[in-house]
């Protein structure tokens, strides 16, 4: 059990009106807990529990498709969804970032002149960021251009 330290203090004041004595009894109680203190405090501003986003973004290649041969100007397509909505999308060719779009507009997509890169194998990859930061890279691709 806490010690407890009680000091009271009590202030009566006799009022006479029409014959008829009012008493006014005030009262204070302190108490004083040892090891701890009493503190008279008001929360402005309680703080906000919510649950942290950390779900990643859906993210697929759509076009090209998988092993594709392309030539010319060809449009390499993501399709991407998140519950909090999509921020961006970038856009790898080879491990090496090419396009970012950052608003989707007209689909999430790049247009690729594929005829300044060499013939060849390549492989495509889309990594698409959430609203809080949440980011998921597709499963690759791979395609040939055959200029």
């Amino acid at each position: 059990m806490p010690n407890v330290q009680v000091e009271t203090k009590t202030e009566t004041t006799t009022k006479t009106s029409l014959s008829v004595k009012i008493n006014l009894v005030v009262g204070m109680v302190s108490a004083i807990f040892i090891g701890a203190a009493l503190v008279n405090a008001t929360v402005i501003n309680p703080p906000r529990l919510t649950a942290k986003d950390i779900i990643p973004p859906y993210v697929t290649i759509v076009s090209p498709i998988n092993n594709a041969v392309l030539k010319g100007e060809a449009i390499f397509q993501a399709s991407t969804y998140d519950a909090s909505g999509i921020k961006e999308v970038e856009f790898y060719i080879n491990g090496s970032l090419k396009f970012v779009d950052r608003n989707g507009q007209d689909g999430w997509l790049m247009k690729w002149q594929t005829t300044t890169y060499a013939n060849g194998p390549y492989q495509l990859i889309a990594k698409s960021f959430d609203q809080n930061g949440n980011s998921q890279i597709g499963q690759a691709i791979f395609v040939t251009i055959f200029n």
